[in-house]
């Protein structure tokens, strides 16, 4: 999640901007993309040089003449133009920012100067998110280097050969350690370090004792104590060591876990409450479950359990499975029936983080109209449909994200649009399954809305939230609270107003696990203090299964309740 542009801008016109750019600017920067893409230095140190004569306080030309004057060989020319381009800044992600300390870092090995190398290949790593050194290792820039103790730490690359899978875990686990220590602003905030530092070694000491799917576990539940929803460790999804899905697709309800859908051979299942996995009880497999997660708050695991829940390693490492791997659910039939029945596990068919089950499935609500909304549009990262007899129009907004169909602006002007043509009495703009995206995109979005009279009645305009309402639509959600009368329908949000993210992702060198950490506090508004751990809603209402079961949407069903409510 990045942070959040100041969304004052959406209520007036920019009174200052940027240097005017000539007429040929753009096509040249274009066309200088064009050269570093096929290779042509030469030209493309002409257009960069000429576009910085026109606009000398553009960072990111800087950074692309820096990396085409490196590429050609004039390191001694390319430093102090990257040099210049990182204190200007440059525009785009932490790639740029970390490709040219990669550069510098190059240059400087190139003529000897051993500490500055380090030193720039440190500040990538902590800062940029350099992890891959594969390129690095194997450049002839950095011959020099690469045989330096200092330098091999940075890069995971053992000193010596390792004898045995003790000794290449603990290696990762100094690792992660390492990279949650330098990486993360405010690692023990939620746990102390001597506390983190005996979980470190207490499992680098049980490692022998492990088997590979409990040392992941393991690390996966150290990761989840910095108790932060953006750091996290993630199961191993490709190689020998992968694990393996259960072929159900578990839901969280007001009155306990179900099985909101499943493949086609266990369509038996669905729909049914779960009351345990082989000897454990829902309550036990719910406290496990929450131990594996990176949270912000409480509602956090209530929506990310679906991961853990969903695997079936985590009932392996939690003694719940069959000797095969298989897991013996206990669940309660609609018509209170105890039944059980053995799941076994499938490939990674799947993504177990997606806003709903794959579509082929048997599920516990009906297809197309028959589902609730937030399941019918739940593959979309955004859908608009308008209640004629209500003359109210519903929103799923499901991603802070461009898509190439339709772009985050190009979706604030639509609803713009039809609210004004069809004189719409109120609006309902469903969050409960966005968990974030890119913030820097909300000022495109709310520009156009936030001036029109129906989000400034009470009553007229209902925001729906859920657990899964994290990260960048809780930027949004601040915004929607500070200019407009919303009004918030559900449970309380995942994510909280001040958060640690803008994770950077990272890759064990030996194991392969993969994961994030997050790099800075980011900031809804303008109140680091804000201690607020949710938004909670307005009006509380819970989902329960029988609503499910039923096709019904009781979330949906009182926020236009409140609207119909009003005396136009």
């Amino acid at each position: 999640m990045r942070r959040s542009a100041f969304i004052l801008l959406c209520l007036v016109h920019l009174a200052f901007s940027a240097p005017a750019q000539t007429p040929t600017q753009a096509p040249d920067a274009d066309a200088g993309h064009e050269h570093l893409r096929a290779g042509r230095w030469a030209e493309a140190v002409a257009v960069f040089s000429r576009l910085l004569d026109a606009n000398p306080w553009e960072g990111t030309f800087y950074a692309n003449l820096g990396f085409a004057l490196s590429r050609s060989g004039n390191c001694e020319a390319a430093v102090p133009v990257l040099r210049r381009g990182l204190e200007l800044g440059i525009n785009g992600t932490a790639g740029a920012m970390r490709l040219s300390r990669v550069i510098l870092a190059g240059c400087a090995a190139l003529r000897r100067d051993t500490a500055q190398a380090l030193a720039q290949l440190d500040t990538a790593w902590r800062r940029h998110g350099l992890r891959d050194f594969s390129l690095i290792t194997s450049g002839p820039r950095f011959a020099s280097i690469i045989g330096i103790d200092s330098y091999r730490a940075l890069a995971g690359i053992p000193s010596e050969p390792l004898p045995d899978r003790t000794a290449r875990w603990r290696f990762d686990l100094a690792y992660l350690d390492r990279l949650i220590r330098q990486t993360h602003p405010a690692p023990f905030g939620k746990i102390s370090e001597k506390e983190w530092a005996g979980h470190v070694a207490a499992l680098g000491d049980r490692v022998p004792s492990l088997s590979d799917e409990q040392v992941v576990a393991a690390m996966m539940r150290l990761m989840a104590r910095v108790g932060d929803g953006h750091t996290a460790l993630y199961p191993p999804m490709t190689g020998d060591g992968a694990w393996h899905l259960l072929p159900v697709w578990p839901v969280a309800l007001a009155d306990g876990w179900y099985i909101g859908a499943a493949a086609p051979e266990y369509r038996s299942l669905v729909g049914g409450k779960i009351v345990g996995a082989g000897a454990l009880e829902i309550s036990a497999l719910d406290t496990l479950a929450r131990s594996f997660l990176a949270a912000d708050n409480e509602w956090t695991g209530r929506w990310l359990m679906q991961v853990p829940f969903q695997f079936a390693q985590f009932y392996q490492t939690a003694g719940a499975a069959n000797p095969d791997g298989s897991v013996t659910f206990r669940i309660r039939t609609a018509d209170g029936k105890a039944e059980q029945a053995i799941v076994r596990p499938g490939p990674l068919d799947r993504d177990p983080n997606a806003r709903w089950a794959p579509r082929a499935w048997p599920a516990m609500v009906g297809k197309g109209s028959h589902a609730p909304r937030w399941i019918r549009y739940a593959d979309a990262f955004a859908a608009i449909e308008w209640l004629p007899k209500e003359r109210v129009l519903y929103v799923a907004f499901n991603a802070v994200a461009d898509t190439a169909g339709r772009s985050i602006a190009q979706l604030g002007e639509a609803l713009r649009d039809s609210i004004v043509a069809r004189r719409a009495r109120g609006v309902i703009v469903d969050l409960r399954l966005n968990n974030g995206g890119d913030g820097g995109l909300l000022p495109f979005f709310l520009r156009p809305l936030v001036g029109l009279s129906v989000f400034q009645m009470p009553g007229a305009f209902q925001v729906l939230t859920g657990p899964r309402t994290y990260s960048a639509s809780i930027f949004l959600l601040h915004e929607l609270f500070r200019f407009t009368e919303a009004e918030a329908v559900g449970w309380p949000t995942g994510g909280r107003p001040v958060v640690y993210a803008t994770e950077t992702p990272f890759r064990l060198p030996l194991s392969g696990l993969q994961g994030t950490v997050s790099t800075q506090l980011e900031v809804a508004g303008n109140d680091a203090s804000d201690a607020r751990p949710w938004f909670a809603p307005r009006q509380v209402v819970w989902p329960t299964g029988e609503a499910l079961r039923q096709g019904a949407d009781p979330v949906f069903d009182a926020a236009l309740a409140r609207i119909m409510s009003r005396k136009e």
